[in-house]
């Protein structure tokens, strides 16, 4: 039976309530609060190819090395201030956000 495909999040509690609307469909991995998260990545980066993430979450070359089959990143909500987006196009990583959520009509 092959794997489920693997999702990231930085952040235990919301990992934990995505895990259960994605349950049987996805692999949900997140550090837990206590732990530090660099050295988390290196141990558990591989074999990830989606991380979510929300706005203040930072991603940047140190995160993406640990990570080297990421390809895309999506983004809880509209602001993208701390993700390195230069580096993601130079390494083709893709990324969304759910800015339009919260346009109005």
């Amino acid at each position: 039976m092959p794997e489920k495909p693997r999702i990231m999040m930085f952040h235990e509690a919301l990992a934990k309530r995505m895990a259960t609307v994605l349950e049987g469909d996805f692999e949900v991995l997140a550090p837990r609060e206590d732990e530090e998260r660099m050295a988390w990545l290196e141990a558990n980066g591989r074999g990830v190819r989606l991380l979510v993430v929300v706005g203040f979450d930072p991603v940047n070359g140190a995160v993406l090395d640990r990570m080297p089959d990421l390809r895309h990143i999506q983004v809880f909500g509209a602001g993208m201030d701390q993700v390195d987006l230069e580096e993601l196009e130079r390494r083709g990583v893709t990324i969304e956000n759910a800015g339009d959520v919260h346009a109005g009509e």
